[in-house]
């Protein structure tokens, strides 16, 4: 092995048949008899002194933007001209690889390279799936949707393998998560293959680029808009044709009335399973929702409706609008969510909404304290069949009760219309409440009979 450096005329020598790709790597170390130690020397060593041998300024500039891009952790191609001056043989980054794993370390140079980072990549994915490489793109697709389904134990491997944490942390791409490394080997394909990318949604096989969980990728409501779009669309398609109405009551039948065919406790039914088992639960548990299923969908229909020039799904003018609340308890010890679902739902009823305060009175009598329905009867009937239940017998809210509720509900509501108090006893008609022979406290109103 040669032990002084090379000769200025053998540097530029080597630089040459580099650049030209007349000479491989390994080659270059064999001819010359030097370490990849003295190779890397030779080449970053004063490479300025190196240009006069070389018609092509390009590489110098490369050299620079890779040093300057490197410390920013910013990536490079593989058109970098001095990145490719590093490549290996597959079979030599094959071979390093499988070192690497074992606790050796990759030859000086060896993370400079663009493509022996590629090819470590692919190595990694070819552990699971030997052929990957060599596929077309559909089955390619097929091949890392399987991977991302299986992330977590997939993301354990790649955390404990020397050689990939080596690329992330120190090589040139700029990429430090696994999310990073299938993206960057999606537009190398792009590249080389001229294939569209695995994550394009408008080709019929493709991946969904939120199933690579990268660090804050819910934090853009507009990427949050298009992957709940894009799964609702896919899961249930006729969607996509309906009108408000017909959406309305596919949403509820289909997300909010969810049963999960792989859990048979009720307790899992809902629009929070739906979530987790339709790739979103993500972004449903992420900082920007918390969990809040009602805030996801909200967020959803204000861009949805107004792009189908429709009126908002959760729009309580309109006469049909989606009932969230009696699937979630998003609104649960929130007095102003709890205040916009009574009032959506007493709004509900025909000709509420425009009636006068003696009107309203007739209405609640006749569709609430009246109320009948299989086994349900009066007010408690109506409320437990619209989704008010919480209101009398849970602990998220207080006033508890019926009668305690609509006192609450009718200081604010009658304040806002400017009209006496529902329960004023100084109008004829108003609402009170009286024991029946069960001693239970029943809604009444006076001023009718």
């Amino acid at each position: 092995m040669k032990s002084e450096a090379l000769s200025l005329e053998e540097r530029a020598q080597l630089f040459r048949n580099r650049l030209a790709q007349v000479m491989t790597y390994e080659e270059s170390l064999k001819n010359y008899n030097i370490t990849p130690t003295q190779y890397v020397v030779s080449i970053r060593k004063r490479i300025d002194d190196l240009i006069e041998f070389s018609s092509d300024a390009k590489v110098i500039d490369d050299a620079r933007f890779f040093d300057e891009n490197r410390k920013k952790r910013e990536g490079v191609d593989r058109s970098n001209q001095y990145c490719r001056l590093f490549d290996m043989s597959s079979e030599s980054v094959k071979e390093l690889y499988d070192s690497r794993k074992k606790g050796a370390s990759f030859p000086p140079g060896f993370l400079i390279s663009v493509h022996n980072c590629e090819e470590i990549f692919q190595l990694m994915i070819e552990e699971r799936m030997p052929s990957f490489r060599f596929e077309n793109r559909d089955t390619q697709v097929k091949m890392i949707n399987s991977l991302l389904k299986e992330k977590n134990k997939t993301k354990k491997e790649f955390f404990h393998n020397n050689a990939l944490k080596s690329v992330l942390e120190n090589g040139p791409l700029g990429k430090k998560s696994f999310g990073g490394m299938i993206l960057h080997l999606d537009k190398m394909f792009q590249n080389v293959r001229n294939q569209p990318s695995w994550f394009d949604l408008s080709e019929q096989k493709h991946c969904h680029p939120w199933n690579l969980s990268e660090k804050n990728q819910w934090n853009d409501k507009e990427r949050a808009y298009i992957a709940f779009k894009h799964i609702i669309e896919e899961k249930i398609p006729e969607i996509s044709f309906a009108q408000r109405n017909e959406q309305i009551s596919i949403i509820e039948e289909k997300i909010l009335k969810y049963k999960p065919a792989h859990i048979s406790d009720v307790r899992f039914n809902g629009a929070h399973q739906w979530f987790l088992d339709n790739e979103l639960g993500g972004l449903l548990l992420s900082k920007t929702y918390k969990g809040n299923v009602t805030s996801v969908f909200r967020d959803f229909d204000a861009k949805y409706s107004a792009q189908r020039n429709q009126s908002p799904l959760f729009d309580s003018s309109q006469k049909q609008v989606l009932p969230w609340w009696k699937y979630s308890k998003d609104w649960m010890g929130n007095e102003n969510s709890a205040y916009d679902v009574l009032k959506t739902t007493l709004e509900r009823i025909e000709g509420f909404k425009g009636a006068s305060r003696s009107e309203q009175l007739s209405l609640i009598r006749e569709k609430v304290c009246k109320y009948y329905s299989k086994e349900k009867v009066g007010a408690m009937g109506w409320f437990r069949d619209n989704g008010l239940e919480p209101f009398v017998l849970s602990t998220y809210f207080k006033p508890q009760g019926i009668v305690e509720t609509l006192k609450w509900f009718d200081k604010l509501y009658s304040k806002e219309r400017k009209q006496t108090d529902w329960f004023s006893e100084s109008e004829e008609s108003h609402l009170t409440s009286k024991s029946n022979r069960f001693k239970r406290t029943q809604l009444v109103v006076v001023g009718y009979d």
